[in-house]
């Protein structure tokens, strides 16, 4: 049961201070190693008081997705959007309704999960590609992190 307990924890802290979507409805990551240039770059840090997500605006398409762990503990994150027909708000208010303790939280079955990184160990930074699409999303992230201030946005200029 903690297993599920972490990783529902894992989904539940959703940060709407990204913004992005998807046209499927889950999609791949692929973890990187050593320098990878020519996409632009999401950077997250996760630190035990905050999450930041910069650049605020970033282009459709392969990005990469940098989080650096700045807590004490293992962390992840990953972006996740609303599927069509639904907005960031509505896929909040839908995480934000208390699920049952043996059942996964009832956005995990609607929103859109672009990917994500997970177990960055304490002070470690993590890189991933993603792909996203034009429109607003958020990070998931693992643990008990607080939400992040602001917002952001994919465009659709493509890379």
């Amino acid at each position: 049961m903690r297993r599920l307990e972490r990783f529902a924890a894992f989904l539940l802290v959703l940060v709407s201070a990204l913004g992005f979507t998807t046209s499927a409805q889950a999609q791949e990551a692929t973890p990187i190693g050593g320098e990878l240039t020519g996409y632009p770059k999401l950077s997250v840090t996760v630190t035990k008081d905050a999450v930041i997500a910069s650049p605020k605006t970033i282009p459709s398409g392969f990005v990469i997705f940098s989080v650096t762990n700045k807590t004490d503990e293992s962390t992840g994150a990953g972006a996740v959007g609303p599927p069509p027909g639904m907005t960031m708000d509505d896929l909040i208010a839908i995480a934000a309704t208390p699920a049952p303790e043996d059942q996964l939280p009832a956005f995990l079955y609607q929103a859109i999960i672009a990917g994500g990184i997970t177990s960055i160990p304490a002070g470690a930074t993590a890189e991933a590609i993603l792909k996203l699409s034009a429109g607003d999303w958020g990070l998931i992230v693992e643990g008990n992190q607080p939400p992040a201030p602001g917002g952001g946005q994919v465009t659709d200029e493509s890379t």
